[in-house]
């Protein structure tokens, strides 16, 4: 196709593979807490200064991590870093469900 580069099905694959893990990103629900944050501290009655600061500092975190997330993806590659965060998250739910 005009997208393959000549390779045909694994640019289609990696772009399949993108848009999932953009849509599971998506509906995980991160990006309604980024929104909504100053909002939910505001209905907890938080400090205005504390508002603000959380928000900020949440806003700066979220740059430096996917700067940080570009540095290891260059390093490691997709998929052990997908092998590894699946384990991770299975054994927090593992921990979760016992505990």
């Amino acid at each position: 196709g005009a997208l393959s580069g000549g390779g045909g099905l694994p640019l289609r694959r990696s772009v399949v593979m993108s848009a999932s893990l953009l849509l599971v990103q998506q509906l995980s629900g991160t990006p309604v807490l980024s929104c909504f944050s100053a909002s939910i501290l505001a209905e907890a009655n938080a400090p205005s200064t504390m508002i603000s600061v959380a928000v900020t500092t949440a806003a700066l975190l979220h740059v430096f991590m996917a700067i940080g997330s570009v540095v290891l993806l260059e390093r490691f590659g997709r998929r052990p870093l997908l092998l590894c965060s699946l384990l991770l998250t299975a054994m927090a739910l593992l921990i979760f469900e016992t505990g």
